[in-house]
């Protein structure tokens, strides 16, 4: 809400995890001594990672703060933010605004309204999506035809991969960045993912993807 975040947690603060500029743990909810354009902002979602966390604001803004070892804050430095730093809003992300961001250990993704995909951070095992392994210290687009063209509606990142669910007129497909042990073999056609695809009665297929850029499951029938 406004008046800024609250933010807690064990981790050692001196990475800047907490967003309060300083090295203590926090083991209760306190106030984030943030920015004014922050404080005054409506949060409507934060997503944390191993030792980053990023901020939406309901304007579309994006705010990160914590180690940029990798480029996972998107602030085009590998330099540790103990404050909440604005990344941008719509001129940052082709003029469309940010609506989810979500961090994986190393690396960030964000999603417009547009559907577009935005990735920075880490780019090992092809987790960016961005058809190499190099690192990205500001975000930086997916090409959209690796989502066969489709909006994309939510995501997720974990240390070495990330998914994202897209919506088409009549269904919405997983895709997948490379990670040989995401999926292992023979357990593919019996996963189905748990979440909105599944509540809405959307069938999802997983398959074991091959190359680095983002790949499309195979749809059934």
């Amino acid at each position: 809400g406004k008046g800024g975040g609250r933010n807690w947690g064990i981790e050692p603060g001196e990475f800047g995890v907490h967003g309060h500029y300083d090295s203590d743990d926090r083991l209760s909810p306190s106030v984030l001594q943030a920015p004014e354009e922050f404080a005054s902002s409506t949060i409507v979602m934060v997503s944390a990672g191993e030792y980053h966390t990023v901020a939406v604001g309901e304007c579309g803004a994006v705010w990160s703060w914590g180690v940029g070892s990798t480029g996972q804050l998107g602030l085009g430095s590998l330099f540790t933010a103990p404050l909440p730093t604005l990344v941008g809003a719509e001129v940052v992300f082709g003029g469309s605004k940010p609506h989810l961001a979500v961090c994986g250990s190393c690396h960030t993704l964000v999603v417009t309204e547009a559907g577009a995909v935005w990735a920075c951070g880490q780019g090992g095992s092809g987790a960016l999506g961005l058809n190499d392994t190099l690192p990205r210290f500001v975000p930086t687009r997916i090409d959209q035809k690796r989502f066969a063209h489709a909006r994309v509606v939510t995501l997720a990142a974990g240390v070495y991969h990330s998914a994202a669910v897209t919506r088409g007129t009549q269904r919405r497909r997983l895709h997948l960045g490379k990670r040989k042990r995401l999926l292992q073999s023979g357990s593919a056609r019996r996963a189905r993912p748990r979440g909105s695809a599944q509540q809405t009665g959307a069938r999802t297929r997983l398959a074991r993807p091959s190359g680095w850029p983002c790949r499309a499951l195979p749809w059934p029938g």
